[in-house]
C-alpha cells in the first residue's frame, strides 16, 4: 500500500516536473527562433551596448568595458564610433582609424536636431551621405535611429546604425511626507543630450549563422538543468551544431537524434520523452531545426530510498509478529512481552505512513497553490498601481484649479506669471501656461514658442468659448477671418489633437472647461486644463490654460512608486515593482533591474500579445516569480513585479517539518502505549501467579 501510494505521488510529481521543464526549454527555443536572424541579432546587441552606455559618462574605459560585456566573438567586424555632446569622437582601444572625418560629419548632421534644435547640417553635409552611404535620403536615415539600415558603404553593401545618448538623473533621494501621508520626492531634472554612437559593418564580413551559433553557446554556457541546445540541418550535416561530443552526453548519436527529430516532425510533435532524456524542437526554416535535450533526472533518490527502507521495515516487523503469534514453540531471541510493542508499532505504521504520504502530497499541492496565489497578488498589485494613477491626475487638476485664484493671474501681473510658469516648468507641473483675454490675445506668455501648434489655436478656442458664454460678444474682422479658417480645419486640428476626427471639431475642449482632460498631440498624450479667471464683477475677462505632457506626470508618479516600494513596513515590501518604458529607448526602471534579460523577454511578449505574462526566472542562483502586464492608465509603461520564491519554499519546508514531527510523535505515542500495556500485562500475570509485590 505504501509503495502504491508513493508511486502515485511520484507519477504526479514526474508529470508536473516534465511540464515545467518543457516550458523552460520552449522559452529558450523561442528565443533562438526569434533572434536567429543575423541582422536582428546584431541590432539587438547594438541596442544592448547602447543600454550599457545610455546613462554613463562616455569615457574610453567605460566604453571598453561595455563592449567587453557583450562577449560576442564576431563583434569585431563592427566599426564602432562614439561621440560626446559636442560631436567629438571619444576614442577607445577598438576605435577604427578609417572613415573618422566623414563619420563625424554624418553624426553631427543626424544628431543636430537633438543637440541644438536646428537642422542646417543635413543639407550642408548631404554630399558626405551620398559618397559614403550611397543613394539614401539623409532624412530617411534619421528616422531609422536605433536600427540597422541597409546602405552602400564606400560602394559595398553594408549596414549603418546610429543612436544618441541622454543623461538621466537618478531617482530622488530626498523628499517630504504630506499631511495625507503621500510622499513627494524632490524635483526631477529633464534629460540632457550627452552624445551618441555610430556602427557600420560590411555585409560580406557578416559570417552566416553567427547569431544562432553565439546564442547557442550562451545558452549552453548557462544551462540550468544540464540541458544543451543546438541546431540540426535535416538535409545535411554541415549546418548542425553543437559537435557530436555534446550529444554523446545523453548517450545518443547525431544519426539517432536526426531520426528522432524527423519522427517528431512527421507526427507534428514538438516534445518527446524517452527513458533517459527530454527532447524539444522548433523549426527555423524548411531544413534547419533548433532542438534542446535535457537528461531526465530521477525523482528524489534519497526520499525513494527512505520509502523503500521504511516499507521493508514494516514488512519485516509485521512478518515477525505474525510468525511469533501463530507459529508453535518458543523463540529465545525475541521475548514474548515485546510482541505487543511490535503489534502496536505495526498497527501505528499504517496510519502514520498514510499521513506522511498525504502530507507530502498536501505540501506539493500547497506549494502550487501559493505560487498561483502569489502570481495573482502580483498582478493585483500592478493593477492597483495603474488604478491609483487617477489620484495623481486628480491632484494635478486640483492644483490647476487652485492656481486660477492666484493673485498673479487675477491681476495679470506678467512678471509674477513668468516666475510661476518657470517654477512649474522646473518642477514638471506644466509644460505650457497661457493666459488670454476675451479677444484671444495672449497676456502671457508674450513671446511665441517654437513649434507651438496648440498655442496657435488657443486664441480661436478662447473666442469660441466667450462666444458660447455670451453670444453678443463681438470680435474684430481679423479675428473672424482667423476663426473661419480654423473652423474650416477644425476636424483636421482635432484629428491632430485627439488622434481621430470628431464631428464637433474643437467643441470637446470647450465643453469640459474647468476639468483636466487628456488629449493627443501627434502620438503623445497631453493634459489640457482651461478655466475662467475671475475679474471685476462677472466680466471674466481672461482664461487660463495649462498644458502638461502625460509622460512627465507618469514618470513622476512611477518614481514615487519606486521609492514607496522600498519603504520598510509595507505589506508588499518583498514584491519589487518596476517598469519598462514603451517609448524611445525602452529603458528599464529602476535601472538596477536593467541587467536581467528575462524582463526584456516578458516585455516583448506583453507588447506582442497585449496580455499578462508570468514566469519563474533565476537571479544570482535564486529563483523569482516575475509578472509583467500592460497598463490601461499608464499606457506608456509595461509594469513588472518580482517575488522571491524562497519565501514560499521556506513556508513549504516548515509545513513538511511539522508533518514529519507529527508522524514521529505518533510513533512515540504508539511505542509508549505499547510499553505501558506490556507493563500492565506483566503486572496482571504476576498477580495471577501470586508473585506480585
Amino acid at each position: 500500500m505504501i509503495r502504491e501510494a508513493w508511486t502515485h505521488i511520484q507519477r504526479q510529481h514526474y508529470a508536473s516536473n516534465i511540464s515545467a521543464r518543457f516550458e523552460s526549454l520552449d522559452r529558450n527555443l523561442f528565443r533562438l527562433q526569434r533572434d536567429s536572424n543575423d541582422l536582428s541579432f546584431m541590432s539587438q546587441k547594438l541596442n544592448t551596448l547602447y543600454g550599457f552606455l545610455s546613462e554613463s559618462a562616455l569615457t574610453p574605459e567605460i566604453i571598453s568595458s561595455a563592449v567587453k560585456l557583450l562577449q560576442i566573438p564576431d563583434f569585431h567586424i563592427m566599426r564602432l564610433y562614439f561621440f560626446d555632446r559636442h560631436g567629438e569622437i571619444v576614442g577607445f582601444n577598438q576605435t577604427p582609424m578609417e572613415f573618422r572625418p566623414v563619420v563625424k560629419r554624418i553624426f553631427s548632421a543626424l544628431a543636430e536636431p537633438e543637440a541644438s534644435g536646428e537642422n542646417k547640417l543635413m543639407t550642408q553635409y548631404r554630399p558626405f551621405f551620398q559618397s559614403f552611404l550611397g543613394e539614401i535620403e539623409p532624412g530617411d536615415l534619421m528616422k531609422e535611429k536605433s536600427s540597422l539600415t541597409r546602405v552602400h558603404l564606400n560602394g559595398k553593401p553594408g549596414f549603418f546604425y546610429w543612436n544618441t545618448f541622454y543623461s538621466i538623473p537618478d531617482l530622488p533621494s530626498s523628499g517630504k511626507y504630506m499631511p495625507d501621508g503621500s510622499w513627494h520626492p524632490q524635483t526631477m531634472q529633464d534629460t540632457a543630450y550627452s552624445g551618441g554612437m555610430i556602427a557600420i559593418v560590411e555585409e560580406e564580413n557578416i559570417p552566416p549563422g553567427s547569431a544562432l551559433k553565439t546564442m547557442i553557446q550562451e545558452l549552453n554556457a548557462t544551462a540550468e538543468y544540464h540541458e544543451f541546445y543546438g541546431v540540426i540541418d535535416l538535409s545535411s550535416g554541415s549546418g548542425s551544431s553543437p559537435i557530436a561530443d555534446n550529444i554523446m552526453q545523453c548517450g545518443i548519436t547525431r544519426a539517432s537524434l536526426k531520426k528522432r527529430i524527423v519522427s517528431m516532425q512527421s507526427h507534428f510533435s514538438k516534445h518527446a520523452v524517452s527513458k533517459r532524456y527530454l527532447t524539444s524542437i522548433l523549426p527555423i526554416d524548411g531544413n534547419q531545426v533548433v532542438f534542446s535535450i535535457q537528461p531526465l533526472s530521477s525523482f528524489s533518490t534519497t526520499t525513494q530510498n527512505i520509502v523503500g527502507v521504511l516499507s521493508l521495515l514494516f514488512f519485516v516487523t509485521v512478518s515477525i509478529w505474525i510468525w511469533k503469534t501463530s507459529a508453535p514453540g518458543e523463540f529465545h531471541w525475541i521475548k514474548y512481552k515485546n510482541t505487543l510493542v511490535c503489534f502496536f508499532l505495526a498497527v501505528a505504521a499504517f496510519p502514520v505512513s498514510a499521513f506522511l504520504l498525504v502530507g507530502y502530497q498536501y505540501a506539493a499541492d500547497l506549494q502550487q497553490v501559493l505560487i498561483q496565489q502569489r502570481y495573482t497578488q502580483l498582478f493585483s498589485l500592478l493593477g492597483m498601481v495603474d488604478e491609483n494613477y487617477c489620484v495623481a491626475e486628480k491632484q494635478l487638476g486640483k492644483l490647476y484649479g487652485r492656481l486660477i485664484h492666484h493673485p498673479a493671474f487675477l491681476q495679470c501681473n506678467t512678471t509674477k506669471i513668468r516666475r510661476i510658469t518657470e517654477t512649474m516648468l522646473k518642477n514638471n507641473l506644466a509644460n505650457a501656461v497661457y493666459l488670454c483675454d476675451k479677444n484671444g490675445d495672449m497676456i502671457a506668455p508674450r513671446e511665441k514658442r517654437k513649434n507651438d501648434a496648440v498655442g496657435r489655436i488657443i486664441p480661436t478656442i478662447i473666442r469660441k468659448l466667450f462666444a458660447r458664454r455670451n453670444p453678443a460678444t463681438s470680435t474684430g474682422v481679423k479675428n473672424l477671418i482667423s476663426d473661419a479658417v480654423v473652423d474650416s480645419l477644425a476636424d483636421g486640428v482635432a484629428e491632430v489633437i485627439l488622434g481621430t476626427a470628431p464631428k464637433k471639431g474643437l467643441d470637446f475642449l470647450i465643453d469640459k472647461i474647468g476639468l483636466l482632460q487628456e488629449i493627443k498631440l501627434g502620438n503623445r498624450s497631453q493634459y489640457f486644463f482651461m478655466e475662467f479667471i475671475a475679474g471685476n464683477g462677472d466680466s471674466n475677462p481672461s482664461v487660463l490654460v495649462f498644458l502638461q505632457p502625460k509622460r512627465d506626470l507618469s514618470r513622476f508618479y512611477m518614481n514615487w512608486i519606486y521609492r514607496n516600494n522600498h519603504r520598510p513596513g509595507k505589506k508588499w515590501d518583498f514584491m519589487k515593482i518596476g517598469a519598462i518604458e514603451n517609448f524611445g529607448d525602452r529603458q528599464i526602471r529602476p535601472k538596477e533591474f536593467s541587467k536581467y534579460p528575462f524582463l526584456r523577454e516578458l516585455f516583448n511578449k506583453v507588447i506582442a500579445t497585449q496580455a499578462n505574462q508570468q514566469g519563474r526566472f533565476e537571479i544570482s542562483g535564486e529563483y523569482f516569480l516575475a509578472v509583467a502586464a500592460p497598463m490601461r492608465q499608464l499606457n506608456d509603461y509595461v509594469l513588472f513585479a518580482m517575488y522571491p520564491e524562497q519565501l514560499i519554499t521556506d513556508r513549504i519546508r516548515g509545513t513538511q517539518w511539522r508533518i514529519a514531527g507529527i508522524a514521529l510523535l505518533s510513533i512515540f505515542v504508539a511505542y509508549g502505549a505499547a510499553i505501558l500495556i506490556t507493563r500492565r500485562s506483566n503486572a496482571v500475570s504476576a498477580i495471577a501467579r501470586g508473585s506480585a509485590q
